[in-house]
């Protein structure tokens, strides 16, 4: 579906710089609405948004799901292995219940505002690392299955991915410990 230009409730935010992270954190700051809406360059639906948007009274952020029941993963294989072994990395790592951190999300403007300056992780993580702190403070996180159809090849390889995100697994990990122990805003 085409993006709802007439809509003034949306609006595109691009950044000059070539992490995903920094371009996140700066239209998250930037958002004025009582909904954050996250997609993908390449993973996209307003039906999600819509759908995800009514639930914001429940929760504070609701996750499109690839792995949940009703949804439709429509990917490679190897891009399914490759999700639903991060997703085991997220529940063994932070939160056995933690479903989807990564693809569409939409957040209540209050929790952007609340855990987005504690955010350190840059790159692929920002977003993860934005739903686990809301996680562990306490926020409710919902989820919606969606289809996830692959709209373009990916500009960079998974496999070359894979040991940068384990290692800001871990090291998002250790962060988190670390606050855990000697004190944070949210631990």
């Amino acid at each position: 579906m085409p993006w709802p230009s007439a809509n003034r409730a949306f609006e595109r935010y691009t950044c000059l710089w070539a992490t995903t992270g920094e371009a996140l954190r700066r239209g998250m700051a930037a958002a004025l609405g009582e909904l954050v809406v996250n997609f993908d360059i390449d993973y996209s639906s307003v039906d999600f948004a819509l759908e995800a948007g009514s639930l914001a009274s429940r929760y504070g952020i609701v996750v499109g799901s690839k792995i949940m029941g009703g949804s439709h993963d429509r990917r490679s294989p190897l891009r399914r292995l490759v999700s639903r072994v991060f997703i085991l990395f997220l529940r063994v790592l932070f939160d056995r219940r933690i479903d989807d951190t990564h693809g569409m999300k939409v957040f209540r403007h209050d929790v952007v505002e609340s855990y987005l300056p504690d955010v350190v992780m840059g790159q692929d993580l920002f977003d993860t690392e934005l739903v686990i702190r809301a996680r562990r403070g306490g926020v409710a996180v919902g989820a919606v299955p969606v289809v996830c159809e692959e709209k373009r090849k990916a500009r960079s390889s998974i496999l070359r991915r894979i040991p940068r995100s384990v290692r800001g697994l871990l090291t998002l990990r250790l962060i988190l410990w670390k606050e855990q122990f000697g004190g944070s805003r949210h631990a």
